[in-house]
């Protein structure tokens, strides 16, 4: 049996030293098609109809004077800028528009507006929340902003690491000096609403159908205690007002591991939509999507729900570890 290479620190470093970076391909056809969201399309499964496209490319040396990337060091790069001081999240494009979110130089979640053929800065949001209690091991807001962005026809949506969902402007709005800066419609902080607390950080990314918006709330075990176990896993918003229609009453808190890091995807089995989300408790969650948005909050539907961790795994750990 082959063993896999471990993933030592430097590689973990090389990868979050390339994420730093956005770096586009040249060539009029790749910027063609839009990527507006994890795993490109609300189905999430990673690929992409684009074709003749370069089979690699080599992200360059970094100048240690400018902090910088050596241009003529790269290969099938454009262009190269250094969007945040780190990234845990990817970045997605559309509308000749790329946007990245990660941890700004306020120490605190940052979301970058690129133009797609020069890199150039459109604007920039930076939040303004408290930090975390100094006592607190593992601070969320360390981490930025993980959840990858999602771009639907003007705006931008995305979750931060306060729990906080968020609807941008993607065109932002003029500022004083001549620039344009960051516009917010509106935000539902679902940690407020809800009591949510995450392990680590919130991350997953959003998802939408029709005129409902599906957010995660990353609700975990913080320190091995889960301090919510009433609190939902997926909530559904009014993409255009941020109301709450729906959430979910999964019962992912009797049995979670530790966190919930899952994004949410969409599917059509039969005449329905479903759902789809795994659950921090090894199980893949389906559930019937809305078909309009209710007047009162309502609960989602669980269509079913499949355990995902193979018994015989699940008795290397015993009972106790898993849960069960």
């Amino acid at each position: 049996m082959t063993k896999k290479a471990p993933i030592t620190s430097t590689t973990i470093r090389a990868l979050l030293y390339a994420l730093c970076f956005c770096l586009l391909n040249v060539g009029a056809r790749l910027m063609a098609a839009d990527w507006p969201q994890w795993g490109g399309t609300s189905g999430k499964n990673m690929a992409s109809e684009e074709k003749g496209l370069p089979d690699l490319f080599t992200p360059g040396e970094k100048d240690v004077q400018t902090g910088t990337i050596k241009m003529d060091t790269t290969k099938n790069v454009l262009w190269a800028r250094k969007a945040c001081v780190k990234t845990f999240s990817t970045p997605v494009v559309a509308g000749g528009k790329v946007f990245l979110c990660g941890y700004g130089k306020n120490k605190g979640g940052m979301i970058a507006c690129m133009d797609e053929r020069t890199g150039r800065l459109l604007w920039q949001w930076q939040d303004a929340k408290e930090q975390s209690p100094s006592n607190l091991k593992v601070k969320p807001e360390s981490f930025g902003i993980c959840s990858t962005p999602l771009v639907d026809g003007n705006r931008l949506y995305v979750v931060d690491f306060d729990c906080e969902a968020l609807c941008l402007d993607v065109n932002g709005e003029p500022d004083a000096a001549g620039g344009r800066k960051a516009r917010v419609l509106w935000t539902c902080n679902m940690k407020q609403v809800f009591k949510t607390k995450p392990a680590d950080t919130y991350c997953g990314s959003c998802m939408i159908d029709g005129e409902i918006l599906y957010v995660p709330t990353s609700n975990g075990a913080m320190g091995g205690k889960l301090s919510s176990p009433n609190a939902p896993n997926v909530v559904a918003l009014d993409k255009n007002t941020g109301r709450v229609l729906a959430t979910d009453a999964a019962p992912i808190a009797k049995h979670l591991l530790k966190g919930q890091w899952s994004s949410i995807s969409l599917g059509k089995v039969a005449d329905r939509n479903l759902i789809f989300y795994g659950g921090g408790d090894g199980r893949c969650y389906a559930f019937e999507s809305l078909t309009m948005a209710p007047e009162e909050r309502v609960e989602l539907k669980c269509a079913w729900s499949y355990d995902c961790i193979p018994a015989d795994y699940t008795a290397l750990g015993g009972e106790s570890f898993w849960g069960r």
